[in-house]
């Protein structure tokens, strides 16, 4: 998993790396214009794809997260939540895909888990404070579209 920025995200897909993390901001770093729309953002992570990398999570902040792997493309919606706390949710997310991916989740409910632990984590103050049973409990309220 890759989760970086600026010229370590340019070198890092150069590798092809499993699956990569970046979010809005990175992207547009990573080529060198400003990206507008899901559609858009799609394109540019269906890019990344082709670059040789098998999983695209773009981080949309509290709007959620674009996910890309083979033929899916899917909008994740984040659950609605009080957040207290945002520091290392993205962490979270990336933990919850790797744990996912690790127990050979479906890519949707990989996405599901992702989501809720950066949820979760959100929830409480100080990053990695996130409980099994939340999780699961929001992971029902994760909404995935096609587009």
């Amino acid at each position: 998993m890759l989760d970086t920025h600026g010229d370590a995200l340019k070198m890092g897909v150069r590798a092809k790396p499993h699956m990569v993390k970046p979010n809005l901001e990175e992207l547009e770093g990573f080529f060198n214009e400003k990206i507008q729309g899901v559609h858009h953002i799609a394109l540019k992570g269906k890019r990344l794809e082709d670059m040789g990398v098998d999983y695209v999570f773009i981080s949309l902040g509290s709007d959620g997260m674009i996910a890309i792997h083979e033929n899916d493309c899917l909008l994740c919606s984040a659950p609605s939540v009080r957040a207290l706390d945002t520091v290392g949710s993205g962490d979270a997310v990336v933990a919850g895909l790797t744990v996912g991916h690790k127990r050979q989740f479906s890519f949707s409910e990989m996405c599901r888990m992702a989501m809720a632990c950066g949820a979760s984590n959100a929830m409480h103050f100080g990053p990695g404070t996130i409980t099994r049973d939340e999780v699961w409990q929001l992971m029902e309220e994760v909404r995935i579209k096609a587009i």
